[in-house]
């Protein structure tokens, strides 16, 4: 009949209409997978450009369209350790952002470390390669300064020694009228194959003579000509007074980056858009994208304006301890970073100590720190007993650590391995507190016998006038070898200051007592001359023989000039 025909109809348009709708949402499915598949395809591409940079050119990285796509990339660069103010250790946060059909942002994410390869020990026999590079920003405000430091390396990574010049010049095309920017010199020469030159935003002057308002950038080239070959590198140099990147930052730095992890527990956070100095806050009227990595859930994931005291959002954690990694971005800023830690209970106990040998006789530093199963550092109000295995090697002072009695994360003890402690054997240091507990092991080395007394000083020349510190001269006891310090050495070192017969200058302290091995003291003159410092110690033999020189001036007399070499050739 006419109704149960209209009734088959109403069925079959309900299963088809299912059935499209099924075939929309897996169509919808693997439109995102593979978008996701080349987003993915990007990250790892951008990361291996990144290991095979030079490492001092691993740098932030704005979000960019990349070109005939529809994603942005950006890079943001973590330092993870620094020694002897020198980066050593990178993490490189990589971000792949797009918008899909229905006009949503979507982001992925990698990262991954990279390390600063130490210097091979093999000399190459060529200079190959010339490095440029900004220190630390290639993005600056007007009136601002940035370092512009340019190396010459060899084949196998290492510095080459070479003391030419090295030429910086602006090739910015088509130029900047005005230039937004300068370089104090055209010509360096390097030392020991390394240049630097600065570059000078704008001044205010021509800032207010512009309206206040400047944006270029300057690109910069560096060459050098070394063993006949022509070494060049370029950098840009971006002089701004706009917004630049994303900072994110705890609203109470003490309570909101470490927390308990724990159902209920959130992260107050905010952000802030900033201009070039990361420090002046600016109004940023669109949206910024945030995204989350790690056992926590924002509160928002997308911020669409940012007054100039910033956007307020909160991360909750799920409960797990763990660190959230916390992304934001926008396609014409630097990328914002933070890390929120969530911990756990106590775990274990963690035994740090200031080197893993020891000789006898020898105190050594000892950190304790109590630490959840992510290995991360937590409050703890419990006493840690210290002890030694075997006890007849060493002895603690302290031997027992009251957390209980302060807020810090770690507490320090001293661990002084006995005289009689035999060389070779190996010293098991134990902490233990209910049922934590840790250890490590250290090894007794045989006694240094001590031969050599190095001197060292720095600077070795001062200016009467104008000097602020004096120059600090260092003593250091070394064994035989000329290698190893001998930092159990305990006889006092005394140090000479003379011309020829004659006394010059005064020490802050003399006849000292090394501290595991050295002694730093200070040398100081009312008079302008030059005198030789050395120093003595029982039957030590003095490195350099003849001491150090260290001169005293007060006013420049007279200009020396030189030449190398003397002849040339016409047209040389």
């Amino acid at each position: 009949s006419l109704i149960e025909l209209m009734v088959a109809i109403a069925i079959l348009a309900l299963a088809i209409f299912g059935i499209f709708q099924a075939y929309s949402v897996g169509f919808m499915g693997m439109a995102d997978a593979r978008d996701r598949t080349v987003a993915t395809n990007y990250l790892q591409q951008t990361l291996e450009d990144f290991k095979n940079m030079e490492f001092t050119q691993v740098k932030n990285e704005p979000i960019t369209l990349i070109p005939d796509t529809k994603f942005s990339r950006g890079t943001y660069v973590l330092n993870l350790e620094t020694i002897d103010d020198v980066v050593t250790l990178k993490k490189v946060i990589s971000q792949v952002r797009w918008v899909d059909r229905q006009g949503n942002i979507k982001t992925e994410k990698a990262s991954t470390i990279i390390y600063n390869k130490p210097a091979t020990s093999e000399v190459g026999d060529e200079a190959v390669e010339l490095f440029l590079y900004a220190q630390s920003y290639y993005t600056i405000m007007p009136t601002n300064e940035v370092n512009l430091i340019a190396e010459i390396k060899d084949e196998n990574g290492n510095i080459y020694d070479w003391n030419g010049t090295i030429y910086f010049s602006v090739i910015t095309d088509p130029a900047n009228t005005p230039p937004v920017g300068s370089l104090n010199s055209s010509s360096v020469q390097a030392v020991s194959g390394i240049a630097n030159c600065i570059f000078t935003a704008i001044s205010e002057e021509e800032l207010a003579a512009l309206g206040g308002d400047v944006e270029g950038t300057e690109r910069i080239q560096a060459t050098a000509t070394v063993d006949v070959e022509e070494l060049t590198d370029t950098v840009n140099i971006r002089v701004t007074t706009g917004p630049i990147g994303i900072v994110i930052e705890p609203v109470s730095e003490e309570d909101d980056r470490v927390l308990a992890a724990g159902a209920g527990v959130e992260s107050n956070l905010k952000l802030y858009v900033v201009k070039a100095d990361y420090e002046t806050h600016v109004e940023y009227d669109s949206p910024i994208t945030l995204s989350a990595d790690g056992p926590g859930t924002l509160s928002e994931t997308t911020i669409t304006s940012v007054p100039t005291d910033g956007a307020s959002f909160m991360l909750a954690s799920d409960g797990t301890p763990g660190i959230v990694e916390i992304t934001a971005s926008a396609p014409d800023l630097d990328i914002g970073y933070i890390e929120i830690t969530f911990t756990g209970e106590p775990a274990s106990i963690i035994i740090t100590p200031g080197k893993k040998s020891i000789y006898p006789g020898e105190d050594i530093n000892i950190i304790v720190t109590i630490v959840d199963e992510n290995n991360v550092s937590i409050d703890f109000d419990g006493i840690i007993d210290l002890s030694v295995v075997p006890p007849e090697y060493g002895i603690f002072s302290p031997n027992s650590l009251d957390f209980g009695l302060t807020s810090l994360l770690e507490l320090e003890s001293t661990f002084t391995a006995y005289t009689s402690a035999p060389p070779g054997e190996t010293i098991t240091l134990q902490a233990n507190s209910g049922s934590l507990s840790g250890s490590i092991e250290i090894t007794i080395l045989s006694l240094l016998t001590p031969k050599y007394l190095k001197l060292f000083a720095y600077p070795t020349s001062f200016d009467l006038i104008e000097g602020e510190t004096y120059p600090t001269i260092t003593a250091t006891v070394y064994d035989d070898s000329g290698t190893e310090i001998v930092t159990t050495y305990n006889t006092p070192i005394t140090f000479y200051a003379k011309i020829g017969e004659d006394n010059f200058g005064s020490f802050s302290d003399n006849n000292v007592i090394p501290i595991d091995g050295e002694v730093e003291v200070e040398l100081s003159s009312t008079i302008a001359g030059t005198t030789i410092v050395t120093a003595s110690s029982d039957d030590l033999i003095l490195r350099p023989e003849e001491g150090w020189e260290v001169v005293f001036y007060q006013a420049a007399t007279h200009i020396v000039l030189s030449a190398d070499p003397y002849e040339i050739e016409a047209v040389g």
